[in-house]
C-alpha cells in the first residue's frame, strides 16, 4: 500500500506512515458511514485514556475489513467518531497510538526562500535591464565637454593682459619728469620748484626715497642728511596737504620752497647754487660777505620767468639753506623778512635796490 499522505510505499495494514508519521485510517465496509470531522494538528496525540471517554462500553468492535490493494482516499490523521462499534469489546489501543517521533513535514519555508531568491534574480535582471535604459544620462557629460570647450574662451585672458600694470611706472620719477627736477644728489631744483605742481614736487621727492615728518612737516633724503619744506609769510610751514595743493610755482600764494642740504656733500655756496640751478639759468650772484657764503641769486626758469634765491651758510649746523621765492612771495615782501629791510615789490627792484642795477639790462 501507499501512504495517502506522502505517497511512500508501506506495509499492508499500517497504521502510520513511517516516512512522514501520517495516521492512516483503515475504512469500513460501508463509506457512507464515515464522517469527517473539523481537522486537528497532527502532531496533536490525544490520549487512548481520553480518547475511550467517550466510547461506550456496551459498543462492540467493529469486525475487520481488509486493506484494499488500491490506494485508499487520503484521509488526515484526526479523532473521528464512527458508527457504534458492533460488539462490547475496547476500542484497540492500536487505532491512536502516539508515534515515536516522526520527520517534520516538510516545511514550505525553503520553497518560499526559492521563490523569492528566483524573484531576486529576476529583478536583478530586470533593474538591469531597465538601468540599460537609464545609460542616455551620460548624455550630459556632453555639455561637460562644451564647458572644457569653454575654456577655449577663456583665451580672452591672454588678452586682458592688464597693461594698467605698467601704470605704476607712470609715476616714476625717471618717467613722468625731466631729469632737471633733481640734481646730481637727488636734490630737488629750482626747475622742479618753479616748473612742477606740488602734488608732482611731492611725486618726485617720494620717488627719490624722501619721507615726511609729520611732526617737523619737513621732506627728509633717506640717504643723505638733506631736508626740503615748503614756508611762507611769517615762518608758516605748509602741511603734506597744503603741498600737494598747490599749482605750478605755488601761484596763488606767497611761497618759499626752502632746501638745506649737508656741507659735506657740496664744496661751497657757489657749488649749492650751480647744482640746484640744473635746468635753469643763473643771471646774476651777489654775495653779501666776504667769505661768499651769503648771497642773493637771480633766477630765469623756462616758464614762470625771473625769481629771487637766497642762499646761506649755518656754521652751527654745518648745513647749506636756499630759500626759493616765488611771484607772490616776493610782492607781498616776504623777503624782506630775510634781508631785514624794504627792498621792493619785484625781483628788478630788489636787485635795483641792494645792487644798483637791474639784472640782465
Amino acid at each position: 500500500m501507499f501512504c495517502t499522505n506522502c505517497g511512500a510505499q508501506i506495509a499492508d495494514g499500517s497504521v502510520f506512515c513511517p516516512k512522514c508519521g501520517a495516521s492512516l485510517s483503515a475504512p469500513t465496509a460501508s463509506t457512507d458511514q464515515t464522517q469527517v470531522v473539523a481537522p486537528v494538528e497532527p502532531t496533536q496525540a490525544i490520549p487512548a485514556a481520553a480518547r475511550t471517554q467517550y466510547v461506550p462500553a456496551a459498543v462492540p468492535t467493529p469486525e475487520p475489513v481488509a486493506q484494499p490493494t488500491s490506494q485508499p482516499t487520503q484521509v488526515m490523521p484526526q479523532p473521528v467518531t464512527t458508527a457504534p462499534p458492533t460488539s462490547g469489546a475496547s476500542q484497540p489501543s492500536y487505532a491512536y497510538q502516539s508515534p515515536a517521533p516522526a520527520p517534520k513535514k516538510k516545511s514550505p519555508l525553503p520553497a518560499i526562500i526559492g521563490a523569492v531568491a528566483a524573484l531576486a534574480v529576476v529583478g536583478a535582471v530586470g533593474m538591469h535591464f531597465l538601468g540599460g535604459g537609464s545609460e542616455p544620462e551620460p548624455a550630459p557629460s556632453v555639455p561637460e565637454v562644451t564647458t572644457t570647450d569653454t575654456t577655449e574662451t577663456e583665451t580672452p585672458e591672454p588678452e586682458a593682459t592688464e597693461p594698467e600694470a605698467t601704470e605704476p611706472e607712470v609715476t616714476a620719477p625717471a618717467a613722468s619728469f625731466p631729469d632737471e627736477c633733481l640734481d646730481a644728489l637727488g636734490n630737488p631744483t629750482f626747475y622742479a620748484m618753479s616748473e612742477l605742481t606740488g602734488s608732482d614736487l611731492v611725486a618726485v621727492l617720494e620717488g627719490e626715497g624722501w619721507g615726511w615728518n609729520e611732526e617737523k612737516l619737513w621732506f627728509a633724503s633717506s640717504d643723505h642728511n638733506d631736508l626740503f619744506y615748503v614756508s611762507g609769510p611769517n615762518d608758516y610751514e605748509y602741511t603734506y596737504d597744503e603741498i600737494g595743493g598747490l599749482s605750478q610755482y605755488g601761484a596763488g600764494e606767497p611761497v618759499v620752497y626752502i632746501t638745506v642740504v649737508d656741507d659735506r656733500d657740496y664744496a661751497s655756496a657757489s657749488d649749492v647754487i650751480g647744482a640746484l640751478a640744473e635746468g635753469s639759468t643763473i643771471d646774476a650772484i651777489e654775495w653779501l660777505n666776504d667769505e661768499q657764503t651769503t648771497g642773493v641769486v637771480a633766477v630765469s626758469c623756462p616758464s614762470t620767468g625771473r625769481s629771487i634765491a637766497l642762499i646761506s651758510y649755518e656754521s652751527n649746523t654745518e648745513m647749506y639753506v636756499v630759500d626759493f621765492f616765488n611771484t607772490e612771495a616776493v610782492a607781498q615782501g616776504v623777503v624782506d623778512e630775510w634781508l631785514g629791510d624794504n627792498y621792493g615789490t619785484s625781483v628788478d627792484e630788489i636787485w635795483e635796490t641792494v645792487f644798483g642795477y637791474t639784472p640782465g639790462a
